[in-house]
């Protein structure tokens, strides 16, 4: 267990069944949790006895992340740990066949596969360590997915 002197606990993907865990978890112990995920409907029952602040923000976005972190955690409260839990699968063939022609895999979905992957982790992990950098260090863990060789349907995945 985390001393409750380490500092907050930044959890990405909080909205999900992995992050969602995370935060009750954490916030049961008494720690203090910033539950963060771009849905707020997924955010729902999240801000437990006021030890977790549930915030949405488009995790994808470098400068919104920021402000959401200076927002809810005060510049010299140090964050202990960083729980990237943030990530999307996407079933989508590269090429189908649909009726009598082919239709390729859409760029747009493959984007947003890729920002939720990676892009949304990095700018997680990049902002909270400049964070954690000022005020003692901390840890932060990366979920990835057993999926390493792919699966059928998931292109971009």
């Amino acid at each position: 267990m985390l001393a409750r002197r380490q500092g907050w606990i930044v959890v990405t993907g909080a909205g999900g069944a992995l992050g969602r865990a995370f935060v009750k978890a954490y916030a049961s112990q008494g720690l203090k949790v910033l539950a963060l995920d771009q849905d707020p409907a997924a955010l729902s029952g999240l801000e437990m006895g006021g030890n977790a602040v549930a915030h949405a923000v488009d995790l994808t976005d470098a400068a919104a992340l920021q402000e959401a972190l200076d927002t809810v955690i005060p510049r010299r409260d140090p964050i202990a740990l960083l729980v990237n839990a943030v990530g999307l699968i996407w079933n989508e063939p590269v090429l189908a066949l649909k009726g009598a022609r082919f239709e390729a895999h859409a760029i747009d979905s493959f984007t947003r596969v890729v920002s939720a992957n990676l892009t949304a982790s990095f700018a997680a992990a990049t902002r909270v360590a400049s964070r954690m950098a000022r005020t003692g260090g901390g840890a932060i863990v990366n979920f990835s997915s057993i999926s390493a060789k792919g699966n059928a349907g998931q292109a971009a995945y």
